[in-house]
């Protein structure tokens, strides 16, 4: 997704680095208003929640210290976002017209990043959903449900496949196969072999070879550099998880977790190029993980605070969302800056905890219940601990 936007702005404007770095911006920019735009839709029209996302979307840490950078996390969330918004807004309002642009979204977030193709199930089951709940009980069989909520979800599929096939049909005609990606067997391969550490399973796609031991280099090099290397690096994978079923266990829970540590990608590049030393990535960590850190915690009182209400739905689906984009990852290789798009997502959860401690008449409600549920506690734990975690390993494979 990203190398075709800027090799299409590279032909019109020249391969300049403002030219990569102005879109990105562009893409940041616009993730403000569409996370505004979900929570208005997700929290029943509340302008006063969208005017928040708003301000966080802007705000959020992370995202300011990776401005201009040509991550394909910029256009994923961009995507992501698009697709729950006009989806959930295409769902309420029973129309079709939202479903074009959910569709062209998800065709383009699929090509920014193909794990968006794990969101189809949860998006078809939502339109399912859906139709059960409004369904009219005064008529029998197939005559109670409104075929819209099929075809309207189902023009949009196609939209997504129109959009996707193009690149599937130049793979193969370049030999690749029928891939959206071509470096999907490479990561797999990192993320599964003898020598894939057990925590950080995505360290050797983050190292150049010179930095690995003599052994895993040749390796390595080996297997990458070989004439047939995508066959043989789905052998040496599948091979590996075949002969360790229990590690792969193992690699895989790390992976589920691994996936929600702290940012620090922005804060480690800063301080690679400005030469600043421990104290200045401490101070670059406390800002950008921080930030992620305090969002997340917002974001588990909020869901609890949202469950509690009667109107779950919304809240169960932006979560299947969320942890449907999560699920490909534990196949191959985890990292914490993974979790870029879906924090967006999560951000109207957390709004709901800010605007609930900044009004007084629901702050002592909201801080009684929190306090009180045994599950919300656990979750926070749980969370904390496992950026104890992310940041041990992280320390330990600095070097």
């Amino acid at each position: 997704g990203i190398p075709l936007l800027l090799a299409s702005l590279y032909g019109l404007l020249g391969p300049h680095l403002w030219v990569a770095r102005g879109i990105i911006i562009v893409l940041q920019l616009l993730t403000i208003p569409l996370a505004g735009l979900l929570t208005f839709e997700l929290l029943g029209q509340n302008e006063r929640a969208g005017r928040w996302t708003a301000w966080i979307a802007a705000l959020y840490p992370p995202a300011v210290m990776l401005a201009g950078q040509p991550y394909s996390q910029h256009l994923t969330t961009v995507c992501l976002l698009a697709t729950a918004y006009f989806w959930l807004k295409g769902l309420r309002e029973e129309r079709l017209g939202p479903f074009f642009p959910a569709g062209a979204a998800l065709g383009i977030g699929i090509l920014a990043r193909p794990s968006m193709l794990s969101l189809c199930p949860v998006l078809g089951l939502a339109a399912l959903c859906t139709a059960w709940s409004r369904r009219d009980p005064t008529k029998r069989g197939l005559g109670r449900f409104k075929l819209r909520f099929v075809v309207n979800p189902t023009i949009a599929f196609m939209l997504a496949a129109g959009t996707v096939l193009p690149v599937m049909l130049h793979s193969l005609s370049t030999g690749a196969g029928w891939a959206i990606s071509t470096n999907n067997e490479r990561n797999f391969f990192l993320g599964n072999n003898r020598y894939t550490p057990i925590y950080k399973t995505g360290h050797f796609a983050m190292r150049g070879h010179r930095d690995l031991e003599p052994e895993v280099r040749d390796y390595l090099i080996r297997i990458t550099h070989a004439e047939d290397k995508k066959q043989l690096m789905m052998r040496e994978a599948l091979g590996h998880i075949r002969n360790h079923p229990f590690l792969t266990l193992l690699r895989t829970a790390n992976r589920l977790r691994a996936f929600w540590g702290f940012d620090y990608l922005a804060s480690r590049q800063i301080q690679q190029h400005k030469g600043w030393g421990v104290a200045g990535l401490g101070v670059l960590l406390a800002i950008e993980a921080g930030g992620y850190i305090l969002l997340m915690l917002a974001a588990i009182a909020g869901v609890a605070d949202c469950l509690r209400s009667r109107n779950r739905m919304p809240v169960v689906g932006m979560l299947a969302l969320v942890f449907a984009y999560q699920l490909p990852y534990a196949l191959a290789h985890a990292a914490g800056t993974y979790h870029f798009p879906v924090v967006y997502l999560l951000i109207p959860f957390a709004v709901v905890t800010f605007l609930q401690l900044a009004a007084k008449q629901t702050r002592a409600t909201f801080l009684t219940a929190t306090v009180r549920a045994p599950a919300t506690w656990a979750a926070i734990i749980v969370f904390l601990a496992l950026q104890a975690e992310y940041l041990y390993f992280t320390a330990r494979h600095a070097g």
